[in-house]
């Protein structure tokens, strides 16, 4: 006998199929098995400890500098800490800002939260990379932001720790702008002494560096800021202007005086002014001593030619009855006067 063919759409293999028209399809392949309860609590447990362990690592990249932020540029504050570098000139700027202008920022700044300014963050390093952006971004808006690592420092002494070690790496700082940094790290207060001060910001320099450091520190309080070019100041010179502030403490107002009356001078202008006075130095030197002696001579003359007083000598001529007394003062003249009015009653003056 011959099969019956079907005519009819067969029928749905899959309950999901099966469903009436207006029912709305399920996500599981089966309806009809849905998920325990225990199973969602397990599965947002899941994903909530998923974020918070991402979290946490994003606030520890963060805290310890390893998360790149971009930053508006007017959130900085460049002027949190003092400076080790005490100037920034055109061409130095010039130069950096159309390396920036060409490349991009290659290397990130560093910055510490303002606790006292929500949203703001201090400068610890990367000044000049701030200086150059700023100038960009008066040409392109696309430059209103920098690359940053916010990093948040337990102090300032620690921040100030972190900016010299960062410019010793990049910037090749002259001596008389470290001298410069320990000078006003210790004005500020923080750190007990000299020595304190050079050991902690200059750790990792060598004792002999440490020593030239501290050698220009007087030169640093005579002349503070008066300088325009202080990284074109030599060891050199620098050593050799401690030595004439030294022998003459006014040498250093003179200087300052002289240094605030030039309206623009060149680094090798400003170096040849050093020049100068230290080469006036030693005729103005010879003139000092000279004087000293002059006065020391007559001192010394004066307390030749000073008659000293004689001990009083009583000479007596019995035949005569005279009595000479040789030598006497006021004091004298009235003790013998007291003698003779008690010898004789009838003495008279």
């Amino acid at each position: 006998m011959a099969k019956r063919k079907r005519l009819s759409p067969a029928a749905a293999l899959s309950p999901q199929a099966a469903l009436a028209p207006d029912a709305k399809a399920s996500p599981f392949p089966n309806p009809s098995i849905v998920p325990p309860p225990i199973a969602q609590v397990s599965a947002q447990a899941a994903s909530t400890a998923a974020l918070t362990e991402l979290s946490d690592i994003v606030t520890e990249a963060r805290t310890t500098g390893r998360l790149l932020e971009a930053l508006p540029l007017d959130a900085i504050e460049m002027h949190h800490i003092l400076r080790d570098r005490m100037g920034m000139y055109g061409e130095e700027l010039e130069v950096l800002v159309a390396s920036m202008r060409a490349r991009g920022q290659s290397t990130p700044i560093e910055v510490t939260p303002l606790p006292d300014q929500p949203g703001r963050y201090g400068l610890i390093s990367g000044y000049r990379r701030m200086a150059a952006l700023r100038k960009l971004a008066q040409e392109d808006p696309a430059f209103g932001t920098v690359k940053a690592q916010v990093i948040s420092h337990g102090s300032a002494q620690a921040a100030y720790v972190a900016m010299v070690e960062e410019n010793e790496v990049r910037v090749d700082l002259s001596p008389y702008e470290r001298a410069h940094m320990v000078v006003r790290a210790l004005e500020n207060g923080l750190f007990s002494d000299e020595k304190d001060a050079l050991q902690t910001l200059y750790e990792h320099v060598t004792r002999s560096k440490r020593s030239r450091i501290k050698a220009l520190m007087p030169l640093v309080r005579a002349l503070g800021d008066s300088l325009r070019h202080p990284a074109h100041l030599s060891e050199r010179t620098g050593l050799a202007l401690v030595k004439a502030v030294s022998a003459d403490a006014a040498l250093g107002v003179r200087l300052r005086d002289l240094l605030a009356a030039q309206a623009e001078v060149s680094p090798a202008e400003e170096a040849a002014l050093m020049e100068r006075v230290l080469a006036a130095k030693p005729v103005l030197q010879s003139q000092v001593e000279a004087a000293a002696e002059q006065a020391k001579e007559a001192k010394e003359l004066a307390e030749a030619v000073v008659v000293k007083p004689r001990r009083p000598q009583v000479s007596f001529e019995p035949n005569k009855g005279l009595l000479q007394v040789m030598g006497a003062d006021d004091a004298l003249f009235e003790a013998v006067k007291r003698l003779v009015r008690d010898f004789d009653d009838d003495f008279v003056e």
